[in-house]
């Protein structure tokens, strides 16, 4: 047998399961296929919620458990330059990141006053507590800002 008709062989297999595996993040598998060998392809597009902006705020907590990002984007309603975090984190008050906490995604946003923002993911990004978003007055690390007011909308799973 050619090696051809070996790599060939290998590359067009794909496993038949009566349940099909349970991934996560970053885990591979064999391709997939129905008891007569047809391959499974997934064409169903991701259903995704939104956490629309409405009133402008501090903080939010878009969702309160594990999750994924897709994209974030709003706008500084303020009047002086802040910037926006984002952490894996499930609650905001009292309970939000400490300060000087660092953010769990990005380098944190500059939003000069007034001026929008517009983040968007070529992979949805996981959180594995919850999605939270706040806004400081410093770049280096979390200085949480209660005089700030921001509208943000994000996408999420």
């Amino acid at each position: 047998m050619a090696w051809t008709d070996t790599i060939f062989k290998f590359i067009g297999l794909a496993r038949y399961n009566t349940i099909t595996p349970s991934l996560t993040n970053g885990q591979t598998c064999e391709a997939q296929c129905d008891e007569r060998g047809r391959l499974l392809v997934s064409t169903e597009p991701v259903n995704t919620l939104w956490s629309d902006g409405g009133i402008a705020a501090a903080e939010r907590v878009v969702k309160g458990s594990a999750g994924k990002l897709h994209q974030i984007f709003g706008r500084n309603t303020g009047g002086s330059t802040k910037y926006i975090f984002i952490f894996n984190h499930a609650t905001s008050g009292g309970s939000r990141p400490a300060n000087t906490s660092t953010a769990h995604m990005f380098v944190p946003v500059k939003v000069q006053a007034g001026e929008a923002f517009s983040i968007e993911l070529p992979r949805a990004r996981a959180f594995s507590t919850g999605l939270y978003w706040g806004v400081s007055s410093t770049d280096a690390s979390f200085t949480y800002d209660s005089g700030a007011t921001f509208e943000v909308s994000a996408e999420y799973e």
